[in-house]
């Protein structure tokens, strides 16, 4: 979902991110990509936060841009689970850990995780709490 209600998708076809309306009608898209890259992104997750795109690919990392599609920034951090953007800090999951990054700081933070979060259905970090999902509830815990 983009800030203005419309939606962001990779058409791995044509190769580009596009904003698209309700009805389907492109409002804007990049370049092709492959003229971008060497190797083509595949996002499993695009992230619109403080007037920034966030593209993650599990196996290339995280490709920022900006709203008219400009590259920003690219962030080699792989095999992240349930990334998030929160507070211009980037959020990532490991089997025993959480990470967190801030564009530009070149200072990743990780905390390891109880063994609580391991069968996890889903997790979610922001505001310095991970909220945990399980099979018997949602758990909540304080980041430090």
């Amino acid at each position: 979902m983009s800030y203005d209600n419309n939606i962001w998708l990779f058409d791995e076809g044509d190769g580009k991110l596009k904003k698209i309306d309700d009805n389907g009608v492109v409002l804007s898209e990049t370049v092709d990509f492959r003229i971008l890259f060497d190797s083509v992104p595949s996002p499993t997750q695009i992230i619109d936060r403080d007037g920034a795109l966030y593209l993650y690919d599990p196996n290339k990392g995280f490709y920022l841009f900006d709203y008219y599609g400009a590259l920003k920034n690219r962030i080699p951090f792989l095999q992240w689970k349930n990334p998030e953007v929160i507070a211009g800090n980037i959020y990532g999951f490991s089997d025993h850990s959480l990470y967190r990054y801030k564009p530009g700081s070149l200072n990743l933070i990780e905390n390891k995780l109880p063994a609580v979060f391991i069968d996890a259905l889903q997790i979610k970090a922001g505001n310095n709490k991970a909220y945990i999902l399980q099979k018997n509830g949602l758990h909540v815990f304080s980041i430090q």
